[in-house]
Parts: C-alpha cells; structure tokens; sequence
C-alpha cells in the first residue's frame, strides 16, 4: 500500500479568496497570518497545499447545534480546516436581545388593552325574554347584581353581566322577584377573570423563563 505522504497532491483548482484576503506576491493564507493580530495561525505556514473556497451556506445539520457561520471561506490544509467569515451573534446574546423586547411587547399590549376596555366603546343594544335569562344572583353586601344570560345571535354562549343600580338595588331586587322570582338568588359574584387563568398566565411565563434560561445555559456560546 502506497505512502499517503509520499502521494502527489491532487490537482485542483483552488477559489481565490477575497481581495481583502490577498495582497500582490504573497500567497492568500500568508496574507491571512500578516492581518493576524495575536499569534499566527496554526496553519499559516502550511507544509503541504492549500486549497481555499467560497462558503455559501446552507440549511442543514446532521448532529448538534447549527454553526453560526452564514458566508465566508473554508480552507482544506494537511492540518486541518480553517474557516473564516461572518457569523451571527451568539444564541446567548440574541436571547438577551430579544427577551426583553418580549416583555416590552407584552407591556404594550396590556396598555393597549387597557385602553381598549376603558376607553373604546361601540353602541349595542338587547331586548332579553325571560327564557334567555338564567339567573339573576344578587350580593346585597356590595349592592351588586349579576345578570346571567344568552344573546339571540349566539344563543350558546352564556354572559355574565355584573353591574352595580346604584341607589335604586332594593327597588331593582323588588321588580326581578316580581317579573321573574325562580330566576332571582342571592350569591357571591365572583371576578371576571378566572383565578385559574392567572395560574395559568404566570406558569406559562415561568416555563418560558426556564427555556430560556436552560438554553442561554446549556446551548448559547
């Protein structure tokens, strides 16, 4: 079996590299070890040939994370590769970037929430028969009533519609236990949210905080 070392190299056509990466007389990688700012590279001084390409990359992966490299050069030397060019911030970095817009971004839209609740308001109007009513709960410690029901146009979906009549709650009280005495009880009327939706909202926020975290830790360079 022949010696590799003592096999001619194969004759191939190398890509030269970029004029910023070449000078007049000088071979490209030495130009290369001459805009070194530490120590020169490994291979600078190859001992064998050096053949140099365009690196356009390409989606893809095999195993492990995606390099952060997008363009520039590999080069093929009897000591190894060398690659050089642009690459993307580290995955670390971009976390860091961007998580904050997310916060800003959830901050915006509770604002403009906020305003669309308060602010925005859109002219309606019911008429309700006593079929589509299912309850009247009344809570006289808060003078508050809550008005449960369903709208002719979404006849499956049930709303509740808590308000406070003002000075007026006995007298309110006095006609819904005359129009309608099955449909009237007394209760506690709860809040419009759902407690369990916030149990919710803050373990989703935590599970994203953990992602984060695990991957800035463990995957981000």
């Amino acid at each position: 079996m022949p010696d590799p070392k003592s096999t001619p190299a194969p004759v191939i056509e190398p890509v030269p590299l970029s004029p910023s990466l070449t000078t007049q007389g000088q071979q490209p990688w030495a130009a290369l070890d001459a805009a070194q700012t530490g120590p020169p590279l490994p291979w600078a001084q190859s001992a064998g040939p050096v053949y140099t390409y365009e690196m356009k990359v390409a989606q893809g992966r095999v195993k492990g994370m995606v390099s952060d490299y997008r363009s520039g050069v590999v080069a093929l030397t009897p000591e190894g590769v060398y690659l050089q060019g642009q690459a993307v911030l580290p995955q670390k970095t971009r976390l860091w970037i961007v998580l904050p817009l997310i916060l800003l971004g959830v901050i915006i839209a509770a604002v403009v929430s906020s305003v669309l609740e308060n602010y925005a308001r859109n002219p309606k109007q019911d008429t309700l028969s006593w079929d589509q009513v299912q309850d009247i709960v009344l809570e006289p410690a808060k003078g508050r009533v809550c008005l449960v029901y369903r709208e002719s146009v979404q006849p499956k979906t049930v709303f509740s519609l808590a308000f406070r009549p003002g000075s007026h709650y006995e007298n309110f009280e006095l006609a819904a236990r005359y129009f309608a005495p099955k449909k009237v009880r007394e209760g506690k009327i709860g809040p419009a949210t759902s407690p369990w939706v916030y149990v919710v909202l803050v373990g989703v926020i935590v599970m994203i905080f953990a992602l984060l975290y695990f991957v800035s830790e463990n995957g981000g360079r």
